[in-house]
């Protein structure tokens, strides 16, 4: 789900997730957007622009709508995972992502000048522990997600306990959905408390004028990814 056999074969995951964003505006080819991440840049032009894709639906930051477009963010985030880099710094998945906005084109990462990563650490889940990740995006594995969902869970007896469930496409980091969380903990894995749980994922969302249609699949995905677990 991360990227194609070719993107597979040459990238790393430390590259995943170190990527920058994906927003147009910040992308464009011939730098004509002064955009907030670009230098003298002072303006979020996605605000009031071309906002459909890839931007936040649950509020800017710093006045940035880009959203962290790393697959593999989001399930690092789900399983608490841990980066290790060349300063000798362990940083929790859930701080190395940061949405501040510098004005040269960082600010995706808390990593310092000069400084990579150089492990990527996850614990051995827990006994009873499942996990599933589903991405929406229009080209599939080729494109980066629209909205993505991991969760995990301790299933026994099929209720769910210690649910961690993370959002990516959503927002400028991943997003932890702690109302869904709240609300599939100590619960049945059944229809009807997935479908409740994919209803708080939504939670606090402020979409834009073009991406309002994000909510629901949010809501769609969260509820699919916890019944897999069951």
């Amino acid at each position: 789900a991360v990227a194609a056999p070719e993107l597979r074969n040459m990238g790393t995951i430390g590259g995943n997730i170190c990527q920058s964003v994906r927003c147009p505006y910040y992308r464009n080819e011939y730098n004509d957007f002064p955009c907030l991440r670009k230098v003298q840049g002072n303006l979020c032009f996605a605000l009031t622009g071309y906002n459909r894709k890839y931007h936040s639906v649950f509020g800017a930051v710093n006045g940035c709508v880009a959203v962290c477009p790393s697959d593999v963010a989001i399930a690092l985030v789900a399983m608490n995972g841990s980066v290790m880099t060349s300063a000798n710094r362990t940083i929790a998945a859930a701080d190395f992502f940061t949405a501040k906005v510098a004005p040269n084109g960082e600010g995706i990462t808390t990593l310092n000048a000069g400084e990579i990563v150089t492990e990527i650490q996850v614990p051995t889940p827990a006994a009873g522990a499942k996990s599933t990740y589903l991405k929406f995006a229009f080209r599939k594995s080729i494109d980066f997600a629209v909205v993505s969902v991991a969760a995990m869970a301790t299933v026994s007896g099929g209720n769910a306990a210690n649910a961690s469930i993370v959002l990516g496409g959503v927002y400028n980091t991943p997003r932890r959905a702690e109302a869904a969380q709240t609300a599939i903990n100590g619960k049945a894995l059944n229809a009807t408390n997935a479908a409740a749980a994919g209803d708080a994922a939504v939670t606090g969302a402020v979409a834009l004028s073009q991406n309002q249609y994000k909510l629901q699949i949010i809501k769609v995905l969260t509820r699919k990814a916890l019944l897999a677990l069951a």
